[in-house]
């Protein structure tokens, strides 16, 4: 749909003139382009924050395997190294998501709730990675 500049009345997307006072639509850009881009935008930090939730859950669920206890089983360590392959992996899908955030004037709320959420996973990840040596030397020791 066109709109006209000079009388506001709405136009089909691939007039030329206006159908109310004949002005020239040439220069007036399709409003369903632009409401598509804006739509695909705002989207962009809520599928940020559910990658971030996602990492976090994957981190945060490796905590209830029993890795102390002597019923430790290789099927727990397997888990253990998914769960890091997850967060890691959504990690980076909400660092993409989120390139450009701050060149924007205004940040949407749920963009930041993703960038905080991020920063924790980040943390969570590298101490993750960290201790990645010694669940590997006890994931041998079962074998």
């Amino acid at each position: 749909m066109k709109i006209c500049p000079k009388c506001d009345s709405q136009n089909a997307n691939n007039a030329a003139v206006c159908k109310n006072c004949g002005a020239s639509l040439n220069d007036v850009p399709d409003l369903s382009d632009v409401v598509a881009d804006v739509e695909q935008k705002s989207r962009k930090p809520a599928v940020a924050f559910l990658c971030a939730f996602v990492s976090f859950a994957a981190s945060a669920s490796k905590g209830l395997l029993p890795l102390e206890s002597e019923d430790v089983t290789s099927t727990h360590y397997i888990l253990y190294f998914i769960g890091c392959a997850v967060s890691i992996i959504f990690l980076v899908f909400c660092a993409l998501l989120l390139r450009g955030i701050f060149k924007k004037k205004s940040i949407p709320a749920i963009g930041l709730a993703a960038v905080l959420l991020g920063i924790v996973c980040l943390i969570m990840v590298i101490l993750d990675v960290l201790s990645l040596p010694a669940t590997i030397a006890d994931f041998r020791t079962l074998f």
